[in-house]
């Protein structure tokens, strides 16, 4: 699934909201890839995909919510 910054970080703020945890797992080149997490810090739930480059500064200032799936989040 790939989006517009606008779209992605409405997104990733709307799981924070509930709970979820995400993490940006790769970066290759101009492509980065966030992955969702489940409220509790197991299961991966979906990966997003993005070669917008609007959303680098809101990633690189975040790098994701919890620094490992096992987090607790915020």
């Amino acid at each position: 699934m790939e989006l517009t910054a606008t779209g992605l970080i409405e997104l990733l703020q709307r799981w924070e909201e509930f709970g979820g945890i995400w993490q940006v797992t790769a970066r290759h080149e101009s492509t980065v890839k966030v992955s969702l997490y489940r409220c509790d810090g197991g299961e991966e739930v979906q990966q997003l995909w993005t070669r917008d480059q609007e959303l680098s500064a809101f990633l690189d200032e975040r790098l994701g919510v919890g620094t490992d799936p096992g987090s607790s989040g915020l």
